[in-house]
């Protein structure tokens, strides 16, 4: 396994309890808020393609290498 992995493994175990404790829709403000700030630091790596499905919204995020 590769040491970024085990490290977000490790990083999400630790996290769990704390995020099993928020309400969802704390939860979802924090995805939404993580989703952001991944998004700026891979801006140069990925190409995102935003839609709507029903009355959601979603992005359809891939890597520029395979575009």
């Amino acid at each position: 396994m590769k040491h970024t992995t085990r490290l977000l493994r490790s990083q999400l175990s630790l996290l769990k309890p704390f995020i099993k404790s928020c309400s969802l829709s704390t939860v979802r403000k924090w995805q939404e808020k993580m989703g952001k700030l991944m998004s700026h630091t891979h801006s140069d790596k990925v190409t995102y393609n935003d839609f709507k499905i029903g009355a959601l919204y979603a992005s359809m995020i891939k890597p520029k290498d395979e575009v």
